[in-house]
């Protein structure tokens, strides 16, 4: 039994020792271009699942397999870089600052951005589903279309359809704030909705970061379309409409004999 002991025991440090040899140490420097410690840097073996991460003065330490031919060096802000370490046992890295996040888009006011990007609630109008409702104005096609947001008509000749985004919140105007190519308006009568290239509703109260206490009742952004380089092109879209009270209705008066009613009840009052 001490025999067969003894005999494991010998086994477990003849592998041990096996193991060991397979291993190596590398040692080695992080720094920034100018020369500063990197601390915390991540160190991976290429090829192995094995880490390490530098001290406060930028040195670290890793063991890495005997076949081990490179280390993956990556730091926050920085490119990641490889180095070999073929028959080295110390190394000294130093990384380049990373281009990457000045490139990134940047939120300010009256710009674009992708919709992942932003964090609050809004909607993305599309442009094709407008134009396949024949309307005399962008208001009347938003009917619908969007989440949350209501369009009331009153049909009357000339009128505005009334859009509202976070439903009637004040005594003194409900109307959102219509941002038409960057500009600010007061509406959107004066707009062909074949000009409109892209419609984006921001409904929550985020929105009013960017622009403000105006932007209390929602915010409607279009683009219009711009020239596009190549030859010219010339389109035409015409639509018409008539409205009919339908029957029942008993016939209405014509302007004239609006104006003798008029007239007669101002006599008699």
């Amino acid at each position: 039994m001490k025999k067969r002991l003894l005999l494991s025991i010998l086994v477990f440090i003849f592998c041990l020792t096996g193991l060991i040899a397979q291993q190596r140490t590398v040692s080695g420097l992080i720094t920034s271009k100018d020369g500063t410690p990197l601390s915390n840097a991540s160190i991976n073996v290429v090829g192995h699942k094995i880490g390490a991460t530098t001290t406060s003065n930028g040195t670290f330490t890793i063991q890495v397999p005997a076949n081990a031919r490179q280390l993956s060096i990556s730091y926050v802000g920085y490119e990641t870089q490889q180095i070999s370490i073929e028959g080295q046992s110390k190394v000294a890295v130093t990384l380049q600052p990373s281009t990457t996040s000045l490139n990134e888009v940047v939120i300010t006011g009256y710009t674009s951005q992708r919709k992942k990007d932003i964090t609050g609630s809004v909607a993305v109008v599309n442009v094709n589903d407008l134009e396949a409702i024949p309307a005399n104005s962008v208001e009347n096609q938003l009917q619908g279309r969007a989440a949350g947001v209501t369009v009331v008509e009153d049909n009357e000749p000339g009128s505005v359809a009334k859009v509202r985004i976070r439903g009637f919140a004040s005594f003194n105007g409900n109307d959102p704030l219509y941002i038409v190519d960057g500009v600010p308006t007061g509406s959107l009568l004066g707009i062909n909705p074949e000009d409109v290239e892209s419609m984006q509703i921001l409904k929550d109260a985020a929105s009013a970061s960017i622009y403000g206490s105006r932007a209390s009742n929602g915010v409607v952004i279009i683009t219009t379309k711009k020239g596009k380089a190549g030859g010219a092109k010339v389109s035409y879209a015409m639509t018409y409409g008539i409205q009919n009270p339908g029957k029942g209705f008993t016939n209405l008066l014509n302007p004239q004999e609006e104006a003798n009613l008029t007239w007669m009840a101002l006599k008699n009052s």
